[in-house]
């Protein structure tokens, strides 16, 4: 469990942050690959987040991590 308490104060610090992002021209394409890649399994993380009470946003944020690792490193199998 985190020690953080999130705090009103601290929630809306969080929501100006994320409000203040921009997205790097060069990392366009890369955002919507990863975005398109959620769409389209939405079905499946809202499915399991729901089974083990976990936001589905979770799930899919998660998901792309997983997918980036693979996708930069050495599988071992020829793949990459």
């Amino acid at each position: 469990m985190s020690r953080i308490a999130l705090t009103p104060e601290l929630q809306h610090e969080y929501q100006r942050l994320f409000a203040a992002c921009v997205i790097r021209p060069e990392r366009a394409a890369e955002v919507d690959e990863r975005v398109d890649n959620i769409l389209v399994d939405r079905d499946r993380y809202q499915m399991v987040g729901q089974r083990l009470d976990i936001p589905s946003s979770t799930l899919a944020g998660y998901g792309q991590l997983d997918g980036a690792i693979y996708r930069t490193r050495e599988t071992g199998n020829g793949s990459g």
